[in-house]
């Protein structure tokens, strides 16, 4: 529940295009981030990777970890961060403010056109 990101103290990482931008959702959702560890987009995670996770989330004196839906899967078979708290997803949206019905009719006239032939523009 997205009220328990006002629960305690919160370790989180991510290795996403913009983790400025998930840091930003976190503490707008009222969220305590004592460490943020930040790796490069698509990050391969390694036993090593996992362990500096653990070893800052107890240094900040974190209770929880949480990461992005996207880094969730990758550490999932990895053990370490399960030792020290559960690990919470935090799962997003995408809204426009504007200009939703424009992006819906490029969409659809690219849908109803097909698949280009190789080559083609």
């Amino acid at each position: 529940e997205p009220k328990a990101l006002k629960e305690g103290r919160w370790a989180a990482f991510c290795g996403i295009g913009n983790p400025e931008g998930f840091r930003l959702t976190l503490e707008k959702a009222g969220c305590d981030v004592g460490a943020f560890c930040v790796f490069s987009d698509h990050q391969r995670y390694r036993r090593r990777h996992v362990e500096r996770i653990a070893a800052r989330a107890r240094a900040a004196r974190c209770d929880r970890i949480v990461t992005t839906e996207k880094d969730a899967v990758k550490v999932e078979r990895l053990p370490a961060p399960h030792r020290l708290a559960p690990v919470y997803v935090l799962r997003t949206g995408l809204d426009f403010t504007e200009g939703s019905a424009a992006l819906v009719a490029a969409i659809m006239k690219v849908v109803e056109r097909g698949p280009s032939p190789p080559g083609a523009a």
